[in-house]
C-alpha cells in the first residue's frame, strides 16, 4: 500500500476501515511548516509500501483539526497506533524508520498493552 492523506484519500480510507475494521492503523500527525516532518515523509512512505497490511495515514494538524486525538499536541511528529477498538500508542517519536518499525513489531506481537484512557479512535473520527 502507500501513505494515505485524508484530503486526497478520504473515500478510500473510509472504505478500507469499513471493510477491515480490525486493520492496524498508524497515524503520523505532522504540519506543513515542520521541517522535521517534511524530512520524514519519504521515510514513512517507504515504510507504508513495505507494510501493505498496515494502514499508514499522514495527517496535517492544521488542515485536519477534526482528526486530532486530543487538543494539546505539542511535539511533532506524533504517532498513533490503533487496531479494532483499541489504541496502543499515542506519543511523539524521533522521526526514524527504526522506531516505527519496532513499535509496529511490538504491537503486532502483543508486547504493547492498550492504555486505559478514553482517547478516541482515529477511524471513529474519520468515519463521522
Amino acid at each position: 500500500m502507500f501513505l494515505f492523506y485524508p484530503e486526497k484519500h478520504a473515500t478510500e480510507l473510509q472504505q478500507r476501515l469499513h471493510k477491515t475494521p480490525d486493520t492496524w492503523v498508524l497515524v503520523c500527525y505532522c504540519a506543513a511548516w515542520c521541517r522535521t516532518c517534511a524530512g520524514f515523509k519519504p521515510i514513512l512512505e517507504q515504510f507504508a509500501q513495505a507494510h501493505p497490511d498496515l494502514l499508514c495515514v499522514w495527517v496535517d494538524i492544521e488542515e485536519h483539526e477534526d482528526l486530532l486525538l486530543d487538543d494539546d499536541l505539542e511535539d511533532l511528529p506524533t504517532f498513533a497506533l490503533q487496531t479494532g477498538q483499541q489504541h496502543f500508542f499515542y506519543a511523539p517519536l524521533p522521526p526514524m524508520k527504526e522506531h516505527i518499525q519496532r513499535l509496529y513489531q511490538q504491537a503486532t506481537q502483543g508486547l504493547l498493552l492498550a492504555p486505559s484512557d478514553e482517547r478516541p479512535l482515529f477511524k471513529d473520527l474519520l468515519l463521522k
